[in-house]
């Protein structure tokens, strides 16, 4: 290979990573919202490695089954509306709305804003923010850094087939 035909691979390379980072850093997101989820959801733990407080036996039964909780039936609730804490584990519904939901650029860098896009699942983050005294999305340095090696594979990919 010349070093005319190396750089045009290059410079082809680098367009090609300018064009796609903001996918990149997108993706990179979403795997670490994805083990922050699983170390929520199995350890119990936060970021900052305090135990998030358990959810109330009422949220718990409403969870299991809304339907016979909405129709009044026994439960052993005390109310018809539930009124207790949330928690993280027992619906995928606020999951599976938590995403990356925009990319601000100040020129030099670029930051992922995730959070939830339904107005039900920010009030849940908003109360749970409130009750366990920390950001429920904030990742560990470990997940970070998980994410950042992710995110630096993804990279060097552009470049792998430049010989």
């Amino acid at each position: 290979m010349t070093l005319a035909q190396f750089a045009t691979l290059f410079n082809r390379s680098v367009n090609d990573l300018e064009r796609d980072m903001p996918k990149l850093l997108a993706g990179m997101a979403n795997d670490t919202i994805a083990l922050v989820q699983e170390r929520i959801q199995t350890k119990g733990m936060s970021a900052n490695g305090a135990r998030l407080k358990a959810y109330t036996i009422a949220y718990e039964k409403f969870k299991k089954n809304p339907r016979k909780y909405k129709r009044g039936q026994e439960l052993g609730l005390a109310s018809s509306r539930f009124t207790g804490v949330t928690d993280y584990t027992l619906t995928g519904r606020m999951w599976a709305d938590i995403r990356v939901l925009r990319l601000d650029s100040n020129g030099s860098s670029i930051r992922a804003i995730v959070g939830a896009s339904k107005s039900e699942n920010i009030s849940k983050l908003k109360a749970l923010k409130k009750r366990d005294g920390v950001n429920p999305l904030m990742p560990t340095e470990q997940e970070i850094q998980i994410g950042k090696e992710n995110l630096k594979a993804n990279i060097l990919s552009y470049f792998n087939y430049i010989q």
